[in-house]
């Protein structure tokens, strides 16, 4: 217990015999009466101790630098973190934003030091609250990251009484799972569990209080609460955010600051160079901050309107690029045609944003869209492809039958390399359109592929290299090069598929669900949601396994009642995966080469299955950048 909440106990104690006594020197009373008072006068008053605790970390500072949100998990949520006033002292908030799991970190590394090896248990207590005042039941767990291999270990926690809040939790370190110095160990604690959102409590906002560490005997351990949480070894997201598009050459739409309450607008006039930026091909980017999206509002002599919004005004549901954090948007010039009409920028003399909450703009920047998209996990490196040349000399390898068996339609080839110009492929071999061809157009020498200069990346479809070499071109590739403008050195070419972003995302409902090793789970989809599955659509699953999750369609399909979307003989998913960030898509069309075209007029029941156990956080249906 704190200092100044036990000081709060004994006042009160010290008040409640004041008052006794005051109270029996102001009463009339008998001889009975006054014998009762003198004896109760001379037998001494005897009061419970209050139970004090020692702890090694209560806030009283508000000091919380130690603390880190983990949002690398698919199912993780942007709680928002500060220390409060709580139950009579100082304590860590935990404010719950997308509805998903909190998971709270602390790098008790820096706070112990050399003494981390010597915990053997950690104990804090743990409180839960609702807008509404009224208590639901809540269960989490705190997961330590032990030992040099930072081994995940469990120990759960609940609050399932309004007595019983805040209640007490216990991580034990068991044998095997001792913290380490210097190996960036650390605890977390999550909210797996809330009943709140089901009793129309909404979300329940976490109070962590009075952490103790303890020895094995028992003793409490001091910790440096000063120090700063330092990310170990895979605890932080590496890369950009799935969700939005690369762009290149972006530009900042000078002086575009605002902000505003809910329904209202703020922006700036465009100058002549602001509007040259804006066509056919370009990306607009928004920093913002806002519970949700913004969009853009146009204003100008547009023939289709003089103030026109870039929002489905029955839904105001944002149709760009949202990132996972809510903290940025894109809009291509296609998106924003289809409400402002081809040509519309010829038109557009003010600029505006709008939320249907506060919101505030911290940048608007444009710029070319790349059709660069992230590499699957489960690409195929091209062994040996490391070479290195001056401009305009080639170099590569020649390929095996297996790796001329990767290259096929449908797959990309992503290029590591440094070069002042990006590179591009030469193939080599007894094509009918010629024995020795670049794909690149010889008259300028610009890539058509995909640039991630920032990682020194360059991507070629399939299509893209037919467009040069014909249809089928990888049944006469014998050799494969690179080749560059410039002096260039490649370190690596990959083959596989590519994690799309999504627009105009929609999440199926109710699918959550978590099995062992090819065991199923999933939703009966309503009327809507099968509406949502069509011909250019991707279904993104976020989930965590040791092997990727795929589909399992059961209705009554001609092909069969039950089918998986997975090759059978190998059990190797076809799907873009993106381990790090535990998330698995599969185009409609890979969906259908396994259970035909349309198939989604049959579909009565989506499940997911693995090799491995498994657990699905979420669903969604999108559509790629256009």
């Amino acid at each position: 217990m704190k200092s100044k909440k036990l000081l709060a106990c004994l006042l009160a104690g010290a008040m409640v015999l004041s008052m006794a006594a005051c109270g029996g020197e102001g009463q009339e009373s008998n001889g009975t009466d006054v014998q009762t008072q003198q004896q109760t006068e001379t037998t001494p008053a005897t009061t419970p101790e209050p139970v004090v605790e020692e702890v090694s970390i209560d806030f009283e500072d508000g000091n919380m630098s130690f603390v880190s949100l983990y949002t690398k998990a698919a199912n993780a949520d942007a709680s928002e973190l500060a220390v409060v006033d709580y139950n009579g002292g100082k304590a860590l908030q935990v404010k719950n934003v997308n509805g998903k799991v909190p998971y709270v970190a602390f790098d008790i590394a820096n706070l112990l030091g050399s003494n981390i090896a010597n915990v053997a248990s950690v104990e804090m207590t743990i409180a839960t609250e609702y807008s509404t005042g009224k208590f639901s039941a809540s269960e989490g767990s705190i997961l330590s990251w032990t030992g040099a291999d930072q081994k995940e270990c469990k120990d759960g926690w609940s609050v399932y009484l309004a007595s019983k809040n805040p209640n007490k939790a216990i991580a034990k370190v068991g044998e095997g799972e001792n913290f380490v110095a210097d190996a960036g160990n650390l605890i977390m604690v999550t909210m797996d569990k809330d009943n709140g959102v089901e009793e129309g409590n909404g979300n329940a906002t976490m109070y962590i209080d009075n952490i103790r560490f303890l020895d094995a005997s028992g003793n409490v351990m001091k910790a440096d609460t000063s120090v700063a949480f330092v990310a170990p070894e895979g605890f932080e997201v590496t890369g950009r955010d799935l969700n939005l598009c690369y762009v290149e050459n972006e530009v900042a739409l000078e002086g575009f600051t605002a902000k505003a309450d809910g329904w209202a607008q703020g922006g700036i006039d465009l100058t002549d160079e602001q509007r040259a930026l804006i066509k056919p091909g370009t990306v607009l980017t928004v920093q913002y901050k806002s519970d949700a999206p913004v969009w853009f509002v146009a204003i100008g002599e547009n023939p289709l309107g003089g103030w026109l919004r870039a929002v489905d005004q029955s839904t105001f549901k944002s149709h760009g690029f949202v990132a996972s954090d809510n903290s940025t948007v894109q809009y291509t010039y296609e998106q924003l045609a289809q409400y402002w009409g081809e040509g519309f920028e010829q038109y557009l003399t003010t600029l505006q944003c709008e939320s249907s909450a506060a919101w505030e703009v911290y940048s608007v920047t444009v710029g070319k869209k790349s059709t660069y998209e992230p590499m699957s996990s489960n690409a195929t490196v091209l062994e040996g492809f490391t070479a290195k040349a001056d401009g305009w000399a080639q170099g590569g390898i020649d390929l095996t039958d297996e790796q001329r068996a990767l290259i096929k339609p449908g797959c990309v080839l992503e290029v590591a390399y440094k070069s002042d110009a990006p590179v591009w492929f030469v193939a080599i071999g007894e094509n009918p359109l010629g024995g020795w061809l670049r794909a690149v157009d010889q008259s300028t020498f610009i890539t058509h592929g995909g640039v991630n200069a920032e990682d020194g990346k360059v991507q070629y479809t399939y299509e893209q290299l037919a467009q040069y070499w014909g249809d089928g071109f990888e049944q006469y590739l014998t050799t494969l090069q690179c080749e560059s403008s410039a002096a260039w050195e490649v370190y690596s070419v990959t083959v596989g598929t590519t994690f799309k972003p999504m627009a105009n995302t929609v999440a199926l409902e109710g699918f959550t669900a978590k099995a062992d090793g090819w065991a199923q789970g999933g939703i009966d989809l309503t009327d809507e949601q099968r509406a949502l599955i069509k011909p250019g659509c991707v279904l993104t699953v976020d989930y965590k396994s040791d092997a990727p999750v795929w589909f399992v369609a059961i209705g009554e399909n001609p092909l069969g009642g039950w089918l998986r979307a997975v090759d059978q003989s190998t059990f190797i998913t076809h799907g873009a995966v993106n381990s790090d960030a535990g998330k698995v898509q599969y185009t409609y069309e890979q969906l259908a080469q396994y259970w035909g075209e349309g198939f989604e007029q049959y579909l009565t029941t989506l499940q997911c299955e693995s090799s491995a156990a498994w657990e699905v956080y979420g669903v969604t249906v999108g559509q790629t950048a256009q």
